[in-house]
């Protein structure tokens, strides 16, 4: 009687616990299964924008005469309005000494002990004595004329406007804040234009430019001009079309003509110069930003380049000597000490 009792218990027993590990189990793959749903809609949710957010290198085209100094880098270390840009230093005078190197001293951190000889050595001997120097003069006791003229760039002069900006004579040329200044474009920066709109582009923008310049491949392999509405009796036109002829090989007698063969393009052989709207010698408005204590200035303009129909943004924000800048406010984009362009739209 007990054992069948004892065997009931324990039968109940198991079957409790069955039911409530199978309610556990059935409890965590509700819980998975949501889980993934969740983890799918999410997903989900992203691709559309990995795929429609095009990222490229977010370095701008950089240019100049001066590239290296890195006058307009926007970093923390280092950027246009830092003391240390082309020797811009307004900090406090100090005396070189002590506190390492860029360390401007005070007064009271000046204040030192001056080096003398110990005490042990005051007894030795005596040190020699100072030999007497010489004095070479360069003229002789009268002076003339010639003794007062300079060979700098009339630096202080009242009349000569070299190598200075204030003056009393002449005409002061300083560019305050806001002032334009025109800059003449040449082949060098519009090759930095062109880089930096073929930075910025996407992969749909750079399939098409490949097509294009393909296509050029094509004509100009044929003996065509690159162009299909330049006219034909291009001067241009036709020395490419006389090489590329001279090139092919002859047709047959049966008046079958041989495939040319034309190279493939690549999207480091895409030129943007030839489909942009903008040649050498068109300007670029800029204003003055600000002027350094050196005479130097910060430019900064805006200028619209048409491609294919659509219109783009360049910013060009340059350092500019005040000498190079002429007087009618114009200065070649040959003697920018250093530009920055980047594709702002």
């Amino acid at each position: 009687m007990n054992l069948d009792l004892d065997s009931e218990l324990n039968s109940g027993f198991f079957n409790g616990t069955r039911s409530v590990w199978v309610a556990i189990g059935a409890a965590a793959l509700l819980f998975a299964l949501g889980g993934l749903s969740g983890c799918s809609q999410l997903m989900g949710g992203l691709r559309p924008d990995l795929n429609d957010e095009y990222r490229y290198e977010q370095e701008p085209t950089y240019g100049g005469r001066f590239t290296e100094g890195g006058l307009l880098d926007e970093g923390p270390s280092r950027n246009p309005n830092s003391e240390d840009s082309m020797g811009h230093r307004e900090g406090q005078a100090s005396a070189g000494r002590m506190g390492g190197q860029g360390t401007w001293l005070t007064q009271a951190d000046d204040e030192r002990p001056v080096a003398r000889r110990s005490n042990d050595d005051e007894g030795g001997p005596a040190l020699a004595p100072r030999p007497v120097m010489q004095k070479k003069y360069k003229y002789g006791n009268r002076a003339s004329r010639a003794d007062f003229i300079d060979d700098s760039r009339g630096d202080g002069s009242l009349w000569n406007s070299d190598g200075q900006t204030n003056y009393l004579m002449t005409k002061n040329t300083v560019k305050s804040d806001g002032d334009l200044v025109t800059i003449v474009t040449d082949e060098e920066i519009l090759k930095d234009i062109s880089a930096e709109l073929k930075r910025v582009m996407s992969p749909e923008e750079r399939e098409n430019e490949i097509d294009i310049a393909q296509e050029r491949a094509r004509r100009r392999a044929n003996g065509l001009p690159e162009d299909p509405n330049a006219p034909a009796d291009a001067k241009g036109d036709q020395v490419a079309s006389a090489q590329s002829a001279a090139s092919r090989s002859p047709a047959s007698f049966d008046g079958d003509k041989k495939q040319v063969d034309v190279p493939a393009v690549s999207w480091g052989d895409v030129d943007l110069r030839k489909s942009m709207e903008m040649k050498a010698g068109d300007p670029i408005m800029a204003e003055v930003m600000e002027r350094y204590p050196n005479g130097n200035y910060k430019l900064r303009g805006l200028k619209r380049v048409r491609l294919h129909g659509q219109t783009k943004m360049v910013s060009v924000v340059a350092i500019a000597r005040h000498a190079d800048i002429t007087a009618d406010e114009t200065i070649p984009a040959g003697k920018l000490y250093e530009y920055r362009i980047e594709a702002v739209r």
